[in-house]
């Protein structure tokens, strides 16, 4: 039924071509919670999850009901909100957004302490809920996070356009069916990784959608809860710890890319989590439409590119 061929073994599956022939159904109302962590707290909030967004409109796409809790957007006496208030939060979004089928961790690799902690925390609240983590730290770390945050289900590496209607597919199935049955009708194919620690654990390949003009605006929407206070904080310029040159001016500004990936192979920079040196763009008619999107809704008079490359 499935061939686990372990660590650094395993036959990569593009998911774009994975979900073609998903059963739609299993998406329709899929209940999904984005739980992205914090960062920088010295820093205030200036940049909207931009990978969450992306995510959760791509399922929108499938009739699915994402929700995004940005437990970076708070800060609390200069530093982040404490694990019990996090707690009261993620409470608080069950209870109006109903309980979800998936929940999906989002950070960076410093967030790691963040994600076991969270994870840890979801799990004691939702004891049978598929936890998946994905952005930088699981790219960058991969399986190992199986072992560091144990109440994991699975890790997404790289790009999720695609990698996430997989995920919500699974989750579904397994919360439909029961494990056994999804399994055995083979809807659980090609990402299942095995037991590990008593656990069914899945490792999910990321993949570039063919023209990034095609991927759905980012579901800022689902951010209206503290989307003020990422754009009333300056994204660019002096006073904003990017170390950007010149005292750029702005009073409401919002970030995006127009680019993925990067042709060259500097030593210092980790890119793989935006596809490595596999480097596409975006066309100018794409940009100008979300950047007049982004006047007319938020009015702001400042985008910031925060393409990896430095463009």
């Amino acid at each position: 039924m499935f061939k686990v061929l372990g660590a650094g073994k395993r036959t990569y599956h593009n998911p774009q071509t994975v979900v073609q022939n998903i059963d739609r159904k299993m998406l329709w109302g899929v209940n999904t919670l984005f739980i992205n962590m914090p960062i920088r707290a010295t820093s205030l909030p200036n940049c909207l999850p931009l990978g969450c967004a992306l995510l959760a409109a791509r399922l929108q796409t499938y009739g699915a009901d994402p929700h995004i809790l940005d437990l970076n957007a708070y800060r609390v006496n200069g530093g982040h909100i404490p694990l019990v208030e996090a707690e009261k939060l993620i409470l608080g979004r069950i209870q109006a957004d109903g309980e979800p089928s998936v929940v999906a961790l989002s950070g960076i690799i410093t967030t790691l302490r963040w994600q076991m902690d969270i994870a840890r925390l979801v799990r004691s609240i939702l004891p049978d809920v598929f936890i998946v983590s994905g952005n930088g730290l699981a790219t960058e770390m991969g399986e190992v996070l199986f072992d560091w945050i144990p109440e994991l289900d699975a890790v997404a590496r790289a790009e999720g356009d695609y990698s996430i209607v997989k995920v919500a597919h699974d989750a579904s199935a397994i919360k439909k069916l029961g494990w056994d049955t999804a399994s055995e009708r083979g809807l659980l194919d090609p990402y299942y990784y095995g037991m590990v620690s008593g656990r069914h654990r899945y490792f999910y390949d990321g993949g570039r959608p063919q023209d990034l003009d095609d991927v759905p605006a980012p579901a800022y929407e689902l951010l209206d809860d503290v989307v003020e206070t990422y754009l009333k904080n300056p994204i660019w310029g002096n006073g904003t710890d990017n170390r950007s040159a010149g005292d750029v001016k702005m009073t409401r500004s919002i970030n995006t890319v127009s680019s993925r990936g990067c042709p060259f192979d500097c030593s210092f920079c980790f890119r793989d989590t935006t596809g490595n040196r596999r480097y596409s763009v975006r066309s100018a008619e794409s940009m100008l439409k979300e950047f007049c999107h982004y006047h007319k809704k938020y009015g702001v008079d400042f985008v910031g590119l925060l393409d990896d490359n430095f463009m």
